[in-house]
C-alpha cells in the first residue's frame, strides 16, 4: 500500500513525495522512466513484477530473498530483512561522493603546487614526475581511511559476493 511505501520513506530519510509504493509493473516502469528525465532514479524491488521498472531504474536494488530474476537485473542486492540495508547503502555512496570530492580536490592542489614549483624552478620536473606516483598513494590511502571497512550486507549483484548477511539491528 501507499502507506507502506510513506513508512519507509520516513525510515530511509527519503522525501515521502518520491516515494511511490503499490503500482503495477507498468505504472513502475512509465514512471521510471518519467523522472529518469530528471535526474537519477533508484528502484529497490523484490519480485518478478519489478523487472521492467529495473530496466528504467538507473539503480535497481534488490531486497531480502529477491526473485532470481530480480537478483540477475538489479545492480545491488541487500541480503537480510528490513530496510536498514538499504539506509546503509545510501550513506556508503554519500561517504563515496565525500571521499571522492576529497581527492579531487586534493589531486588539484597537488598538481597546481607542483606545477607552479615547476615554473619557478624550485623544483625539476623530473623531480615533479617522480614526486607523482606520491599524489596517487594519497589519494588511494585517503579512499582507504574515509570509507573504512564496506558493510558485508551490501553486495553487487553481478559477480562481488559478500560474506554472510548481517543481522537487522532492529
Amino acid at each position: 500500500e501507499q502507506g507502506a511505501g510513506q513508512a519507509a520513506a520516513r525510515a530511509l530519510g527519503l522525501e515521502a513525495e518520491r516515494v511511490r509504493g503499490e503500482a503495477s509493473p507498468e505504472d513502475k516502469a512509465q514512471l521510471l522512466a518519467k523522472l529518469s528525465e530528471q535526474g537519477g532514479v533508484a528502484m529497490i524491488g523484490d519480485g518478478l513484477n519489478d523487472l521492467e521498472a529495473f530496466s528504467e531504474a538507473g539503480l535497481a536494488i534488490a531486497v531480502g530473498a529477491a526473485a532470481p530474476m530480480a537478483i540477475k537485473k538489479s545492480d545491488v542486492l541487500i541480503q537480510g530483512t528490513g530496510l536498514w540495508g538499504v539506509a546503509e547503502l545510501l550513506r556508503l555512496g554519500q561517504r563515496a561522493r565525500l571521499v571522492n570530492r576529497v581527492n579531487i580536490a586534493f589531486a588539484l592542489f597537488y598538481n597546481l603546487v607542483g606545477v607552479g614549483l615547476v615554473l619557478t624552478g624550485f623544483i625539476t620536473p623530473l623531480l615533479a614526475a617522480l614526486m607523482m606516483p606520491l599524489s596517487s598513494l594519497t589519494v588511494i590511502s585517503v579512499s582507504l581511511l574515509m570509507m573504512g571497512s564496506p558493510s558485508s550486507n551490501v553486495f553487487t549483484a553481478n559477480g562481488f559476493e559478500a560474506a554472510a548477511p548481517a543481522k537487522d539491528p532492529s
